[in-house]
């Protein structure tokens, strides 16, 4: 297989598998939804932070290696924070919850651009999604219901999750289409 295909298997896999597990999380445990965003998000950054840092390691991420440093220093920093530092931060819940979900979905719409098929369409669906939970919470006043947040970030997180584990699967079937041609052509 493919390093890169076989790594961006993985990758979505693993991405998928913690966005449903986050999701679930989220959405049963509605009274103590405050904390377990905070510890699911700071978990989940941290953990892709640290996925990216030994892809760095390992060469291969092929961005820029100095951007990409930054951004897994920043990431983890945020994971820490969001970890250690929840209740200070429970005020600007939606604020950063909003402008995360935000970030994600431009990200999103970005790489649906340089995208083709089916690929395109759910990365596109995601970061319209994301755009928009984004800009519901980024805005929400902290007298929203804590239930109908943890409704919106867990069905988001949840279709997220669908989506990126379709795209493992996407990736498996087509590098399984390029080894048979591979193998026919010689």
């Amino acid at each position: 297989m493919n390093v890169d295909l076989k790594q961006m298997v993985n990758w979505f896999l693993v991405r998928g598998i913690l966005l449903l597990l986050f999701a679930t999380l989220v959405i049963v445990f509605q009274k103590n939804v405050v904390h377990m965003i905070f510890i699911a998000i700071g978990l989940y950054i941290i953990i892709i932070a640290i996925k990216f840092l030994a892809d760095m390691f390992n060469k291969q991420v092929t961005r820029l290696d100095r951007w990409a440093f930054v951004e897994v220093i920043l990431l983890i920093a945020l994971g820490v924070v969001m970890l250690f530092y929840r209740d200070s931060l429970m005020n600007i819940l939606g604020t950063l919850i909003g402008a995360f979900a935000f970030v994600a979905g431009i990200f999103q719409l970005i790489f649906a651009l340089t995208s083709i098929g089916r690929l395109r369409l759910w990365l596109f669906i995601t970061g319209v999604l994301g755009i928009i939970l984004g800009l519901l919470l980024f805005n929400a006043p902290v007298t929203w219901s804590i239930i109908v947040i943890s409704v919106l970030i867990g069905a988001y997180l949840l279709i997220l999750g669908i989506v990126f584990l379709a795209l493992s699967f996407y990736f498996k079937s087509l590098q399984k289409t390029i080894d048979q041609n591979s193998i026919i052509e010689r």
